[in-house]
């Protein structure tokens, strides 16, 4: 798995955003040579972000490229895109092309859906699967489910949660909230089983927020929830690869034509080590999820930003040897 920012331009300003909202653009050189990564990487699909991707004046090109050359395209948006760029995609064809819509702002019903968003639905249903990004613990979720049932969209939503920067600066739930937001997924959940529909997590979630009632109504994903946090790859558009988009201020590298994917993760996971005693919870530590290999402590970043704030004492000899404690 390894995404590719093609812009970090919008047209939307949501407060949990990674992005700088500037005017980036991929070059189509620098899109080839993430091909031709993916390629020796054996990866089959690309996934397209930005920023708003489809404002990028060569969207249609890229996929076009991508297609060509066999891949499958997983495309994230706001679901504000040009008109040019809807009618592009209406014609691709549905087994080829997936299109994550994050529906930006929470409505508290399905009929408080944006127009614009209405039609997108409505145009590129089996193409489409709806999803929000968590960043309050007062979130409605079975509009999602209303979508779904009302567009015909696939039998899916996905859902993720809105992570701080390491160098911090944009909103994020806060680990606090984690048990109330689960407890509202699991119900969510139950809901939308009986109609097939399944809910696809993005990384940071961990077991510990979730009811253990619940753990066979959200499916096999369960399963798998703890042990997303790793290097997922976010090549940005001038060529140069993150960990993912929350620890890009820490570590990137140049795309270079010697390197695979498990090669670049291999890097970062290096550099990542003496972070990785971090964890959300003090309790994590005692966990059995974490002590079963079932949890790996949550977002890294969440975990660095939640010592970032926490008090310490440091412990330090005076010139006479006295062991003098200073509370922070």
């Amino acid at each position: 798995m390894a995404n590719i920012s093609i812009t970090t331009k919008c047209n939307k300003k949501c407060r949990y955003c990674f992005a700088s909202n500037s005017d980036n653009f991929m070059e189509g050189q620098t899109f080839e040579q993430t091909l031709d990564f993916l390629e020796r990487s054996g990866i089959k699909e690309v996934r397209i972000l930005g920023g708003e991707p489809t404002l990028h004046p060569g969207f249609s090109v890229f996929v076009r490229a991508a297609l060509n050359r066999g891949f499958g395209i997983l495309l994230f948006s706001n679901g504000y895109m040009p008109e040019s760029a809807l009618c592009f995609l209406e014609e691709l064809p549905a087994e080829k092309v997936k299109i994550l819509v994050n529906v930006v702002t929470n409505p508290e019903s399905f009929d408080g859906l944006d127009k614009r968003l209405v039609s997108l639905f409505q145009r590129l249903n089996t193409k489409t699967i709806p999803g929000l990004n968590i960043d309050t613990p007062s979130i409605q979720l079975d509009f999602l489910l209303d979508i779904v049932l009302g567009f015909n969209t696939m039998r899916k939503v996905r859902l993720g949660l809105a992570h701080p920067k390491a160098e911090g600066g944009n909103h994020f739930l806060h680990p606090r909230y984690y048990p109330a937001v689960g407890r509202k997924i699991a119900e969510f959940s139950s809901k939308a089983r009986p109609y097939g529909v399944g809910i696809l997590f993005d990384c940071g979630f961990v077991p510990c927020m979730f009811p253990e009632s619940s753990f066979s109504s959200i499916g096999p994903e369960m399963a798998e929830l703890g042990k997303r946090c790793n290097p997922i790859l976010d090549i940005l558009p001038d060529g140069q690869v993150a960990s993912c988009f929350p620890l890009a201020s820490l570590q990137q590298e140049m795309l270079r034509e010697d390197l695979t994917d498990t090669e670049l993760r291999n890097v970062f996971s290096k550099k990542q080590e003496t972070f990785r005693s971090m964890m959300l919870y003090k309790k994590c530590s005692n966990c059995t999820y974490r002590q079963h290999g079932h949890c790996t402590g949550g977002c890294l970043s969440a975990s660095m930003q939640r010592q970032r704030f926490s008090k310490f004492t440091l412990t330090v000899p005076d010139c006479q040897g006295t062991l003098l404690s200073h509370f922070f």
